[in-house]
């Protein structure tokens, strides 16, 4: 709409409506978002604004001057851009709601999800400038807040790959000379060494050794933070809560970041605070992987984006995935990343991109992300309304032998019920269910799985 000078909108809602009042009066929010330049982000400087459920981007040509401008609409009443920012690649105008982006390159990209509203620019980035002392790292870290390390993984992994075996040699026989004085010295910069190269159980059964001989070194903190990292590694995040909880770390915010991709693996429930600490530690923390070995990076980083996808965080996920493509990834990282992409798309409502990254993911065999993939898969199509509920069930029937034992299984089969009882295939579902009972004794989602069979039951033969 076009309206005479001074004449601006305001916004307020009743019930489902939205309700725009135009009136002679400034044009402002009522409540700023947040303009952040991410200089350090892997694809190139960027800006993010944060702000909760935000809409997709919808192009929209000036009338006036024929330029195509992005708008994002987000949902929280009062939340627009003031004041003006302007870049050398784009403008974020003023506005009374939402986000409008008035782009001044043609690679300009506006993406939105659950978290926010991201502005970047293909090929290198934006080209954005700030104090030199500040430059923004990946999701606000900044160099007021250094990274406190505990980890020198690039001087532990020695000469590399290509001299593992010398290396190696090396250390026990420094063990094996050592007196008993130094003998655990030797041990803890052996066990450091397995560390960096991703020998984690190799690691563990060093630190015991250790351990046994004198149990007060176990006590010291970078003793608790080898031993935390390995655990992890070991798929144990139990133990490794344990020890990167120790106060004696509570200073190192990289220590953090893997307690809290410890606190993250652990099966809910879990405290909703700690748990958001936890997602702002791992975000915070994401420049320390760039200088970790190859191995350890792509692997810390696809578990990083994992647990940022589960929190709803996409753009955190995006980061993660272009800081673990960086790197010659195994086919099972390509089949993890690949399936982590989907699970972005589909967050940002870019469904049809979904599908095919999910597709993309069953195609490489890794078997526990070609099922998780499939599952993924199928849900969303029939979501979208390209599959009924009878070609869900098949497709889910299938899965039953893909991945079993772990809550992906509990998972899939509390959905097959589902639809089965929707489909009115009472007895498959109350099948289901009844092995579900068996299965998982020890979930914690048991007693949902029994109330849906007492309810099932009640509704067919009281009701």
């Amino acid at each position: 709409m076009l309206v005479p000078e001074a004449v601006n909108p305001s916004l307020r809602r009743e019930g489902l409506l939205w309700i725009v009042d135009f009136m002679p009066q400034p044009l402002r929010p009522l409540r700023s978002i947040d303009v952040q330049p991410q200089m350090a982000a892997q694809g190139g400087p960027r800006l993010f604004l944060p702000v909760a459920e935000g809409g997709v981007p919808v192009p929209v040509v000036d009338p006036e001057v024929g330029d195509t401008m992005w708008v994002v609409p987000v949902i929280p009443l009062g939340y627009g851009v003031s004041p003006e920012r302007r870049f050398v690649d784009a403008v974020l105008p003023v506005t009374a709601q939402g986000v409008v982006v008035v782009p001044r390159a043609d690679d300009i990209d506006v993406t939105s999800n659950r978290n926010g509203v991201e502005v970047a620019r293909r090929g290198g980035g934006l080209r954005l400038s700030g104090p030199g002392s500040a430059a923004a790292a990946l999701a606000g870290t900044t160099s007021e807040t250094p990274i406190s390390k505990v980890f020198d993984l690039n001087a532990w992994i020695a000469g590399g790959e290509a001299n593992f075996v010398a290396d190696r040699r090396r250390l026990y026989e420094r063990i094996v000379v050592a007196g008993e004085a130094q003998r655990n010295l030797a041990r803890m910069d052996l066990a450091r060494f397995y560390l960096a190269h991703g020998l984690d159980a190799e690691a563990l059964g060093v630190l015991r050794a250790i351990s046994n001989d004198d149990p007060k070194r176990a006590e010291q903190p970078d003793f608790l933070a080898v031993r935390g990292a390995a655990s992890y590694l070991m798929h144990r995040p139990e133990d490794a809560l344990a020890d990167l909880s120790s106060e004696t770390l509570k200073g190192s915010n990289e220590a953090q970041f893997w307690r809290a991709l410890a606190l993250l693996a652990i099966t809910p429930p879990r405290d909703k605070v700690e748990l958001g600490d936890a997602v702002l530690k791992v975000r915070a923390a994401a420049p320390v992987l760039k200088d970790y070995p190859a191995r350890l990076r792509s692997r810390l980083a696809l578990d990083a984006g994992e647990a940022l996808a589960d929190a709803g965080d996409d753009v955190g996920v995006r980061n993660f995935l272009e800081l673990a493509k960086r790197d010659d990834p195994s086919i099972q990282e390509q089949a993890e990343a690949a399936y982590l992409t989907g699970r972005m798309h589909s967050a940002q409502g870019a469904l049809d991109s979904a599908v095919e990254d999910y597709k993309r993911a069953e195609d490489m065999l890794v078997r526990p992300f070609r099922a998780r993939a499939a599952y993924d898969r199928i849900l969303l199509l029939h979501k979208m309304g390209k599959i009924g509920d009878a070609e869900a069930i098949d497709g889910l029937d299938r899965l039953r032998f893909a991945w079993r034992g772990d809550d992906f299984e509990y998972t899939l089969l509390k959905t097959l019920a589902e639809f089965d009882l929707k489909a009115k295939r009472y007895g498959e579902g109350l099948r289901v269910l009844k092995q579900m009972a068996g299965y998982f004794r020890q979930s914690p989602g048991l007693a949902d799985v029994t109330e849906l069979m007492r309810t099932t039951f009640r509704e067919l033969y009281l009701n």
